[in-house]
Parts: structure tokens; sequence; C-alpha cells
């Protein structure tokens, strides 16, 4: 089985929710048009959720961290011409 809050990074009920049958779908579609405070909380969470996982920036920034980690006095070697 596969877990898909490992893919998409989704915790139920605070940046979404995860349903298991159309009837569950249904009616966590039906709490959201009824309750504009839990859209609200649910839209904004979910935005940052993508943007501190998901932007290609925070990625980026990840890996210039990761590069800035190692040490920085090496050299490389020359390529031999021959």
């Amino acid at each position: 089985m596969i877990d898909h809050t490992r893919i998409v990074r989704l915790e139920d009920g605070v940046n979404g929710f995860l349903v298991n049958s159309v009837e569950e779908a249904a009616a966590r579609i039906v709490q959201l048009v009824k309750d504009e405070a839990l859209r609200r909380r649910l839209g904004e969470a979910g935005r940052e959720t993508v943007r501190q996982k998901f932007l290609l920036s925070r990625k980026l920034e990840q890996y210039l961290d990761l590069f800035n980690s190692f040490e920085t006095n090496f050299t490389l070697k020359q390529a031999q011409s021959g």
C-alpha cells in the first residue's frame, strides 16, 4: 500500500483531508462549503506546505545549504592532456 502522506506531505485536518471513499470525499467537500474559516485555514496551510517543501527556490536553498556545509579547502585535479 502506498503511503500518500509521504508523497504529498498532507496532514489530515491540517493542510487538507485524507479520504478513503467517494462518500467521505463528498462529506469533506460539504464540510468545506459550509465552513469558511476551515476553508481559509486549510488553504493557507496547504499553500505554506507547498512553499516550504516543493517550490524550486526552496529546493535550491536546501542544495546551497548542503554545498555550503562541505569543506571549502579542496582543489580540483587538472585534466591530463595527452
